[in-house]
Parts: structure tokens; C-alpha cells; sequence
């Protein structure tokens, strides 16, 4: 039973939605913007990213499989891809693994289009992927020798022993950070090559006319219109802060 749960992918995507958090836990803000302060069309498109975002980790937990997925990495030659599972789990069954491919085409198309939709730049996109293709060539080797080396643990956890436990628990939560970081990296990679060309469409559609934007960015406008202006302050009185 606890091996079951060692060796299986609840682990990872524990893991993978704990690095998550901690990445975003300052731009809840960001967040909340992309998903009610803008458009009402762009509003969906951040809601429905979001919640790609959300399920495809679990999904990949309960129907599908990281390790057969970290298989298709294009840095690992087809028949050597046996070597990224090796608890030889059963394949996917074909209709879990079009779930899964949906939701992770949503989830890296919905954050390029958002990024083309903020102006971001397009050097990100480019350290995005050189990140990720690092990652998938050197972190995804060490995470297969490491990874194999959970089958021998077997035996000692069918038959608990608190300081032997202990110790597979503790080098276990660095395999899973490992793998946690080479199914991220594998995302920056696919979002980086997206986000490129949506950044460019984007930019060739809005270059010649005024962009629509936010109404949060109104209220911007108009306070720093306002400060520079020397406009009114709380108490009426009106002073050029640019002194200041």
C-alpha cells in the first residue's frame, strides 16, 4: 500500500502543484486580472487556462501516467523511451491519453495567448525554452537512474520500520522534485515555441490600431494623469507633486 502510493503519481502532482503555488503565491493579483479584469472574452480565456491549469495535473494522477508522458520528450531517442517507466506500468488507455493531450494543449495555448494578449516580450519565451530543452536533456537522465532505484524499495516498505521509512520518504521527495521540475520544464518548452508566434500575430494584428484595454488600466491612466497634473487630493487642495 505505501509503496503503491511511493512508486505511483499522486506524489509528483502533489509536488508539481506545490512548486506552482509557491511561484505564484505573489501575482494572485496577475491572476485574478487574467481571469475577471479584462474583456469578457479574454476573461474566459483566462478562466478556462485556469482551470486547465488545475485539472491536468490531477487528471494525469488518476488516468494517465508522468513517466509514460516524460517518455515522449524529444530528447529521448524512441527505444529508450521503455527506460522512462521502469515499473512497466500498463499503457493508457487511448481515450484517457486524448484527455490528457486536450487538456495540456489548453492549458500551454490559453498561457501564450494570454502572454501575446499582455504585450509580454519575446525574449521570455526564448529563455523558456532553452530552460526547458536543459531540463528534459540533462535533469530527465538523473531522474531515470533515480527513479529506478525506487523499485528496490519495495520490500522495505511492505514491512514498516520508522528510521528505514524515514529515510525513503526523504530522498523520495527529492525524486519527486525532480520530476516535478522535468514536467515543468517540459511545459515551458512547448509554451515557449507557442508563445513566440502568438506574440508576433498578436503584435502584427494591434500594431496599427488602438489596443482595448483592461478598464483597470483606465483607472491607471487616470491617476497618473492625475499626479502629474497636480490634480486633486483627498482633502481637495490641488499641489504638483512633481516636487516631491
Amino acid at each position: 500500500m505505501l509503496y503503491s502510493f511511493f512508486a505511483g503519481d499522486f506524489p509528483i502532482t502533489i509536488m508539481i502543484y506545490a512548486i506552482v503555488w509557491f511561484a505564484t503565491r505573489s501575482r494572485h493579483s496577475m491572476i485574478r486580472h487574467a481571469m475577471f479584469g479584462d474583456s469578457p472574452i479574454w476573461n474566459r480565456v483566462g478562466q478556462g487556462t485556469v482551470l486547465a491549469g488545475l485539472i491536468f495535473p490531477l487528471w494525469v494522477a488518476v488516468a494517465d501516467n508522468w513517466r509514460q508522458l516524460l517518455s515522449y520528450s524529444p530528447f529521448l531517442p524512441s527505444d529508450q523511451r521503455w527506460q522512462s517507466d521502469p515499473f512497466q506500468t500498463p499503457a493508457t488507455l487511448l481515450g484517457f491519453r486524448i484527455v490528457t493531450v486536450v487538456l495540456g494543449v489548453l492549458l500551454v495555448v490559453g498561457l501564450a495567448a494570454l502572454y501575446a494578449r499582455r504585450g509580454g516580450t519575446l525574449w521570455i519565451p526564448v529563455v523558456a525554452i532553452l530552460t526547458g530543452a536543459l531540463l528534459l536533456n540533462f535533469i530527465d537522465p538523473i531522474r531515470m537512474r533515480v527513479d529506478a532505484l525506487m523499485l528496490q524499495t519495495q520490500s522495505d516498505l511492505s514491512s514498516p520500520q520508522p528510521f528505514n521509512d524515514a529515510f525513503i520518504i526523504f530522498w523520495a521527495i527529492g525524486l519527486y522534485f525532480l520530476l516535478a521540475i522535468d514536467i515543468l520544464g517540459g511545459i515551458a518548452l512547448a509554451w515557449g515555441i507557442l508563445a513566440i508566434p502568438a506574440r508576433i500575430i498578436g503584435w502584427l494584428a494591434t500594431r496599427r490600431s488602438t489596443p482595448d484595454e483592461a478598464p483597470i488600466f483606465h483607472v491607471y491612466r487616470r491617476q497618473v494623469e492625475q499626479l502629474h497634473a497636480g490634480g486633486p487630493h483627498h482633502d481637495g487642495s490641488s499641489r504638483d507633486l512633481t516636487r516631491h
